[in-house]
């Protein structure tokens, strides 16, 4: 999202005073859900409803920030409701696996959950943002939109828990002198859900036009994965190499197998693609390697195994 002016410093535009309007609105609707199962009311019990509602308003509203470009408003409402359909679709079969609530523990499935969502979230916006801006579709647009879309994620959310952080800070200040309100309003999830939410919507706006900034962090990310890769690579190898003899016994009894199984597939394609791509994009020819010829067999020999890894996933 690229704009020229900030809200706080100058004159806002439509789509900045958009961000923040959505940004709130989503959380004071995420509060009340919040609210209405900690007090154990509808949908609490009904995780089908849970699953559905969650998801919408964190997904979607999301999705619709970080598509907005100036000028641009009406492109990216029409994908809304594609990919809101989507998202319900996926929750409401999420939620249907976890019945019946009398015997499933519905945080067990929560976190493979939740990374599936992400990650198809994390794709479609890639595209999104190439239909929004009408640009040609091409693999090296497609990794540049993933490396700032990753960096704009992580950068705004660093930047929500900054603004916490301030605040709790403020009010254990003031309760030093026995002024106490500031601290127990800090703490009351009525105000931290929406506030966490708007500090979003500031952050999208801000980081979304230092796109210099994030990806200069993006070459020095990409310099540091090709350190790892080599790492992550052995890693997977060593794992299917220990299978027959350990069984899949504890891979099934562990609570969090799936997700970790996700994190480690998800790391090595990310991986793969930065560092190969990032070579080719460094003026290198097609047939140039970023690493030796045994370390480049050894990486391939890793991908080759990921479909093993989504099968036990």
């Amino acid at each position: 999202m690229t704009n020229k002016a900030l809200p706080f410093l100058s004159s806002a535009t439509r789509e900045q005073l958009l961000v923040v309007i959505v940004a709130f609105v989503q959380g004071v609707l995420l509060y009340l859900l919040y609210h209405a199962v900690d007090q154990h009311q509808w949908p609490s019990g009904h995780p089908v409803m849970l699953y559905l509602l969650a998801s919408l308003l964190t997904l979607v509203p999301w999705f619709f920030l970080l598509l907005l470009e100036p000028g641009r408003l009406w492109r990216a409402l029409m994908l809304v409701p594609v990919y809101g359909a989507v998202v319900a679709i996926a929750a409401s079969f999420a939620g249907w696996q976890a019945r019946p609530v009398e015997f499933v523990d519905i945080t067990t499935m929560l976190p493979a959950y939740v990374l599936t969502m992400v990650i198809a979230s994390f794709k479609a916006l890639m595209y999104g943002q190439q239909y929004v801006r009408g640009e040609r579709i091409t693999y090296a647009a497609l990794l540049r939109n993933s490396w700032r879309l990753f960096l704009l994620g992580g950068l705004s959310g660093a930047f929500v828990l900054l603004v916490q952080g301030v605040l709790l800070l403020w009010g254990a200040l003031f309760k030093l002198i026995g002024v106490g309100v500031f601290s127990f309003v800090f703490g009351r999830s009525w105000f931290v859900i929406p506030s966490s939410t708007t500090a979003f919507g500031f952050a999208l706006i801000l980081f979304g036009n230092l796109d210099y900034v994030i990806d200069n962090i993006g070459r020095l990310l990409r310099t540091m994965m090709r350190l790892l890769l080599p790492l992550i690579s052995i890693i997977t190898l060593l794992f299917v190499a220990f299978l027959p003899f350990t069984g899949l016994q504890h891979i099934w009894d562990a609570k969090l197998g799936s997700l970790v199984l996700l994190w480690l597939m998800a790391l090595l394609l990310f991986g793969v693609n930065a560092v190969y791509q990032s070579s080719l994009d460094s003026q290198l020819s097609t047939h140039a390697l970023p690493y030796s010829l045994g370390l480049h067999r050894l990486i391939a020999a890793a991908v080759a195994t990921l479909p093993i890894f989504g099968i036990l996933a």
